[in-house]
């Protein structure tokens, strides 16, 4: 007996939608405003920049 499988790609029907979760930008903090330079950002965004900031300084052990 032989089962056929059907493949989906995700980003097929997701579309243009808006941005959810912890891809939606969100207000921040005062202090991480001035750390970013900008109001509104995404987690995952806001993560790149503190770990570029990171890197830059050589703040990891």
């Amino acid at each position: 007996m032989v089962r056929s499988t059907v493949v989906t790609c995700a980003t097929a029907s997701t579309g243009n939608r808006a941005p959810r979760g912890i891809m939606k930008p969100k207000r921040v903090s005062p202090e991480m405003a001035d750390f970013i330079g900008a109001p509104e950002v995404s987690r995952t965004q806001a993560l790149k920049l503190i770990w570029a900031h990171i890197k830059e300084h050589n703040l990891q052990v």
